[in-house]
């Protein structure tokens, strides 16, 4: 989603070299529209699981595809209804 895209690419420790290599491979991948029923499903995400907003409409942008959210969030990776898959498992 857009807000994957903007939380990914906010300044962190990285080199300026991984950011721009990073900027590259998100933005030529499909960005996901996060629609009325993605975000009914998010305010229930954020609500139960006290997410923030932007880390409730990406998990439900995920949950709304069908697709594997993929995160560092123990929270998100113990929930039933979110197919998730660990950072460091995926980075190895």
């Amino acid at each position: 989603s857009v807000v994957t895209l903007m939380e990914l690419l906010l300044p962190r420790k990285r080199s300026e070299i991984s950011t721009y290599r990073l900027g590259e491979f998100l933005t030529s991948r499909s960005i996901l529209v996060c629609d009325l029923k993605c975000f009914q499903v998010a305010i229930l995400l954020r609500f139960k699981m006290k997410l923030t907003v932007p880390d409730a409409i990406i998990a439900a942008t995920s949950v709304c595809n069908g697709l594997t959210l993929v995160t560092a969030d123990k929270r998100l990776l113990n929930h039933p209804a979110i197919k998730c898959a660990r950072l460091e498992d995926i980075v190895k």
